[in-house]
C-alpha cells in the first residue's frame, strides 16, 4: 500500500506577517485624515484636527491591547504523562511549564501564569514571556517592560521600553539613553549607552557602538567596537570585518583570519566556512578536511556533519568521511541520540551510525527531548519514547513537548 502524508502536514514552516488591530486602527484614522484634506475645497480651508465642536479636547480612542489576539477555534490545555487532560482547555495560546513550576497562556486576549492546578499566578498582561532564572518578563498596557517573580509580583518595574530575558542573573534592558545591563535586583550594572547589547555569556556581552561591535565583562571593555559583526561562541569570537569572517581568541588576537563569506560556531573541534563559494571543514588551525564539494554542511552532533549535495542529505564525520550515506530529504541535528530524517515523504529517526532507529513511517516527527519525542501519525499526533511505546494518545488535535512538571500542551478538537 502506497504510504501518503497526511495533507494538513507541512515539514516548512511560514512565517506570516500582519498588522495588528491597534495598528489597522490607527492607519484607518491616517487614511481618514487625508481623504479629508483632499475633499476641502479652497474656500473652506484646512481641516484643522481636533477643533471641530464633536471632537474638541478629545483624542481618538484605540481598541485595547487584547484586541490585538484573535480568539483561537480550537483551545489549549495540558496533559499529563498518561495523555489524561490535567488543566482544562481554555486557552487560546499556551507555553509549557518551566521549571519554576508556572506556564504562560493567553486567555481573552491577555497573558497571564498558571500553575500545575491551572490557578492563575499574579494579574495578567499585555504580553508576557516564560520564566528566565524566577524571573519573567512582561509587557505593560503602556508598552513599558519589567520583571515579575514566581509569585506574580512586579518586583523591577515596567519602566524600560524593552528588555531581554535574564541569563547569569542579568539581563539587558532599553531606555531613551540606549542599552544597558541590570541585575536580578533591579540595579544598573552597565549604564545605557549601546546601540546594542547581547545577553550575558561566559560572564561577556557583545555591545554595538558608533555602528560597530566590540566585547566587554561586567566591569570593562575587552575588546574596542571594531568589526562589522562580533559572536561570542565561547572559546571562540566569530567576527566579520571588511566583508569577510574569522575568528578571534576573547582577547581580541586572530586565530584564523577573516576570508571567508559564511564561518560557523565550531562543534567537536570543526568549523564549517564557505571560501570563495565552495564549503570546507575546517579546524583550529585553518585546515580543511572536507574531501568532495557539497551545498550544504552544518553540524548534526555526535561526532557529525550533516552535507548535502543535489538534494540529498546525508552526514560525515570530522575527517570528511561519509557515515550516513547522501539518500535523504532531510536530516536533522541529533538530539537525545538520535537525528529526525525524511525520506519518501515520510519520517523516521537515524542512529549516529546511519541505522534507523524508526523507519520512515511518519507524517511528521520532531526531536527527541528526555526520552520523548512528538510525531504525526494518521491517527493523529501522538508521544513515543524511545522504544516506540505510546506515551499519549491520538486524543488532541495538536500537541507540544513536554515541559517540566509532567504536563504537555495539547490542543483539544473542541
Amino acid at each position: 500500500m502506497k504510504r501518503t502524508v497526511l495533507p494538513f502536514l507541512t515539514s516548512k514552516f511560514v512565517a506570516k506577517t500582519y498588522l495588528s488591530a491597534r495598528s489597522i486602527f490607527v492607519l484607518q484614522i491616517f487614511i481618514g485624515l487625508l481623504i479629508s484634506y483632499s475633499s476641502c475645497s479652497p474656500e473652506e480651508g484646512l481641516p484643522q484636527v481636533g477643533t471641530s465642536p464633536e471632537s474638541e479636547g478629545s483624542a481618538p480612542i484605540l481598541p485595547p491591547p487584547e484586541a490585538d489576539y484573535d480568539e483561537a477555534e480550537y483551545k489549549w490545555g495540558f496533559a499529563d504523562t498518561t495523555g489524561r487532560l490535567a488543566i482544562s482547555g481554555r486557552f487560546d495560546e499556551v507555553r509549557p511549564f518551566t521549571k519554576e513550576g508556572l506556564a504562560l497562556v493567553r486567555e481573552n486576549g491577555r497573558w497571564y501564569f498558571i500553575d500545575p492546578q491551572g490557578q492563575q499566578i499574579g494579574q495578567n498582561w499585555r504580553t508576557a514571556w516564560p520564566y528566565s532564572e524566577g524571573l519573567a518578563r512582561v509587557q505593560s498596557d503602556q508598552d513599558s517592560f519589567g520583571f515579575v517573580n514566581t509569585e506574580g509580583q512586579l518586583i523591577i518595574p515596567a519602566t524600560y521600553l524593552s528588555a531581554g530575558d535574564f541569563a547569569e542573573g542579568h539581563a539587558w534592558i532599553r531606555t531613551e539613553a540606549g542599552y544597558g545591563l541590570i541585575d536580578n535586583s533591579g540595579q544598573i550594572v552597565i549604564e545605557p549607552q549601546y546601540e546594542k547589547l547581547s545577553d550575558l555569556s561566559n560572564g561577556r556581552l557583545v555591545f554595538k557602538q558608533k555602528e560597530k561591535y566590540g566585547l566587554r565583562n561586567l566591569q570593562k571593555v575587552l575588546i574596542e567596537p571594531q568589526y562589522d559583526r562580533l559572536t561570542d561562541d565561547g572559546d571562540l569570537l566569530r567576527a566579520k570585518q571588511d566583508k569577510r569572517h574569522g575568528y578571534l581568541s576573547p582577547d581580541g588576537r586572530w586565530l584564523i583570519e577573516p576570508a571567508y563569506q559564511i564561518a560557523t560556531p565550531f562543534a567537536d573541534d570543526r568549523a564549517a566556512v564557505l571560501l570563495n563559494g565552495q564549503w570546507q571543514l575546517i579546524d583550529q588551525s585553518g585546515k580543511n578536511y572536507l574531501k568532495d564539494e557539497y551545498q550544504q554542511v552544518y553540524s548534526a552532533g555526535e561526532g557529525l556533519w550533516i552535507v548535502e549535495s543535489n538534494g540529498q542529505y546525508g552526514a560525515i564525520d570530522t575527517n570528511g568521511q561519509l557515515i550516513i550515506p547522501l539518500e535523504y530529504e532531510e536530516i536533522q541535528p541529533f538530539s537525545s541520540g538520535l537525528a529526525v530524517f525524511s525520506q519518501d515523504g515520510l519520517w523516521g529517526y537515524l542512529r549516529p551510525d546511519g541505522s534507523q532507529a524508526f523507519p520512515p513511517e511518519f507524517g511528521l516527527a520532531w526531536p527527541f527531548k528526555d526520552n520523548l519525542a512528538r510525531v504525526a501519525t494518521r491517527q493523529g499526533f501522538v508521544m513515543i519514547d524511545k522504544s516506540g511505546a505510546l506515551k499519549v494518545r491520538p486524543l488532541y488535535r495538536e500537541l507540544r513537548d513536554f515541559g517540566e512538571m509532567g504536563l504537555v500542551p495539547v490542543q483539544l478538537y473542541r
